[in-house]
């Protein structure tokens, strides 16, 4: 990313400035969606029905764990949004932010 893009990101995610571009929009949206379909996908069990879990702000937040920053704006997200969000696909995804800054999450998962 050229230091603008940067700065300008830096500046979105504080806050301070809404986002400019629907391309920058759409990317940061696509990231966002591979990543909780990444954490989804470790945590569902192959089987079928209703199934939820809560991601942990002290696990997925840490500074051990590779890609804090996306979870710190997955939160960030959530909070701009009421605390709910969708990330619709199969199954769709239902995220709820907890007071203590978890992630809890819940999908019902047929196989096919």
């Amino acid at each position: 990313m050229k230091k603008s893009l940067l700065v300008e990101r830096f500046q979105q995610l504080a806050g301070i400035k809404p986002l400019s571009t629907n391309k920058l929009k759409e990317e940061i949206d696509n990231e966002m969606e591979d990543y909780v379909s990444a954490l989804f996908n470790a945590d569902v069990e192959e089987r079928e029905g209703v199934q939820y879990g809560v991601w942990s702000k002290a696990e997925y937040a840490s500074n051990a764990y590779e890609e804090s920053s996306i979870f710190l704006e997955l939160i960030d997200h959530l909070k701009s949004m009421g605390g709910k969000d969708v990330v619709e696909g199969n199954p769709d995804i239902h995220l709820k932010l907890l007071p203590n800054g978890d992630i809890k999450w819940g999908a019902n998962v047929i196989l096919r």
